[in-house]
C-alpha cells in the first residue's frame, strides 16, 4: 500500500516543485506578479500533460517456469534499467520544459 501512495504522490510533488521552480523563475526575470500568474495558468496543463504515471507493473507470467531466485534476478534487473531510462527521460522533459517556460514567460512578458 505504501509503495502505491508513493506512485501516486511522486507525479504530484514532481509538479508542485517544477511550478514553484518556474513560478520564481518569472518573478526573477522581472515579471510581475500578474503576468507570472498568467504564465502559470498556460504552463500547468502544459506540465501536468507531460507528467502523467504510467499504469500498469512488470510481471513475469508463472507459466514461465522460473525459480524465485530468476524471477528476483529479472525483477531486479528491468527496475535498474528502468530507473535509468526513466532518469534520462525526465531529464528530457525538463529540458523541454524548460524551454517552453521561457517562451510562455518572454510571451507573458511582452504582452
Amino acid at each position: 500500500m505504501d509503495d502505491l501512495l508513493n506512485r501516486q504522490e511522486t507525479p504530484e510533488r514532481d509538479i508542485r516543485q517544477a511550478l514553484i521552480y518556474f513560478q520564481k523563475g518569472y518573478l526573477k526575470a522581472g515579471l510581475s506578479p500578474a503576468e507570472t500568474y498568467a504564465a502559470m495558468e498556460e504552463f500547468e496543463p502544459i506540465l501536468r500533460s507531460l507528467i502523467e504515471p504510467h499504469p500498469e507493473s512488470f510481471v513475469l507470467p508463472d507459466k514461465l517456469g522460473l525459480s524465485p531466485t530468476q524471477v528476483a534476478a529479472i525483477r531486479q534487473a528491468h527496475a535498474d534499467y528502468l530507473s535509468r531510462t526513466t532518469l534520462h527521460y525526465r531529464r528530457l522533459i525538463w529540458k523541454g520544459l524548460q524551454h517552453i517556460a521561457g517562451l510562455i514567460g518572454r510571451r507573458n512578458f511582452n504582452s
